[in-house]
C-alpha cells in the first residue's frame, strides 16, 4: 500500500490518486473547503451532502453521480418513507472531476437557486431508490 501522505484514497483503491498537482486530488481539495462542517461530516461518512437553496429554501441532496444527481426529498408520513419530489440533472461535462461536478452544484444551490431551477432538467416523484446513498434507509 502506498505512503498515506502520497495518495488520496476515493472509494476503492482501483481509485487511487498520486500526487497533489493531480487534478482529481484537487478537485477532492476544493470541495472538501468549500463544505460546511455539518456537509463534510455527511460528505465524509457517504459521499453525499446536502445544500440548501438561497431562493425556496429547499434542501437538496447531492449525489456523486453525472445525471440526476440532485434530489428533492419530501418526507412522507409514512414510517420510514421517503419520496424523491424531484431529481435534478445540470448535465456537466464527463470530463469534469466529480468532485468539480458537486461543487459547482452546490454553489449554484446555494447563491442562485433560481437559475439553477431554470437550466437544471427536473424528473418527477417516487420513492427514494433503495441504493440511494446517505441516511435515508436504515
Amino acid at each position: 500500500m502506498p505512503d498515506s501522505a502520497a495518495f488520496f484514497y476515493f472509494t476503492h483503491p482501483s481509485q487511487w490518486v498520486y500526487g497533489m498537482n493531480d487534478p482529481l486530488v484537487r478537485a477532492e481539495n476544493t470541495l472538501r473547503a468549500h463544505l460546511s462542517p455539518e456537509q463534510l461530516a455527511d460528505y465524509l461518512r457517504t459521499r453525499t451532502f446536502r445544500a440548501r437553496g438561497n431562493f425556496t429554501k429547499r434542501v437538496y441532496t447531492i449525489v456523486p453521480r453525472w445525471s440526476n444527481n440532485v434530489y428533492h426529498i419530501e418526507h412522507s408520513y409514512m414510517p420510514y418513507e421517503q419520496h424523491v419530489a424531484q431529481a435534478f440533472c445540470t448535465g456537466s461535462d464527463a470530463n469534469v472531476p466529480m468532485a468539480d461536478h458537486m461543487l459547482i452544484q452546490k454553489l449554484y444551490i446555494e447563491t442562485n437557486e433560481f437559475e439553477f431551477l431554470k437550466i437544471a432538467c427536473a424528473s418527477g416523484r417516487g420513492l427514494v431508490p433503495p441504493h440511494f446513498p446517505g441516511e435515508f434507509h436504515g
